[in-house]
């Protein structure tokens, strides 16, 4: 068909694709071709009702899906908190029952003979001493620290001070190497460190 030319003799079918035609100058649709539009437009909406039904019905299995599996986390969930309760009283009977077990053999020892009652009165005794002991190590290294402390306080004027004499020594000997000269001389040392010819 030609452009957009609207020829005496024929009749255009109004139609918004027509009116698009004309205004842009494209070939225009005749009755035939309109009728067939209509036909697939009619489709197209059974089609547009039929991809949303589908999407429904795929938004509902997905739906569903997502249920089934926050379904199966949740019951692994509880399963897992059941197992911690459950492995937290266990320890909490075995902690008790070995308590148990500890005070029985402490009551026994206080009531048997003479002889255990010795030995476990050595025991305390034995963890007294090394009570003591561990004090007086700590009174020791406590000690220790101080003695470190005051030779660190000596110390410190005499390493600044021999830290400023090799500055001294350093001065003189980057001024002898940019400046080689031998001086002798009985004189004294100016205050940069140099030696002055006398």
């Amino acid at each position: 068909m030609a452009s957009g030319v609207i020829l005496p003799h024929r009749e255009v079918p109004f139609s918004a694709a027509n009116f698009h035609a004309l205004r842009v100058g494209a070939p225009l649709r005749t009755a035939r071709e309109t009728q067939s539009l209509v036909l697939l437009e009619q489709g197209g909406v059974e089609a547009q009702q039929q991809r949303e039904r589908d999407k429904i019905a795929r938004a509902r299995e997905y739906e569903g899906r997502c249920d089934d599996a926050f379904r199966f986390w949740q019951w692994v969930a509880l399963g897992l908190a059941v197992m911690f309760i459950a492995s937290v009283v266990l320890m909490i009977a075995v902690i008790c029952i070995r308590l148990n077990e500890t005070f029985e053999a402490v009551q026994s020892l206080s009531g048997s003979s003479s002889s255990e009652a010795s030995s476990l009165k050595q025991i305390v005794e034995h963890a007294v001493q090394s009570a003591e002991n561990v004090n007086a190590a700590t009174a020791n290294m406590a000690r220790a620290t101080g003695l470190a402390h005051a030779t660190a306080e000596m110390a410190a004027p005499q390493l600044q001070r021999a830290m400023n004499e090799t500055v001294g020594i350093v001065d003189d000997l980057r001024a002898f190497s940019f400046h080689p000269q031998w001086t002798v001389s009985t004189g004294g040392v100016t205050p940069v460190g140099l030696r002055s010819r006398s």
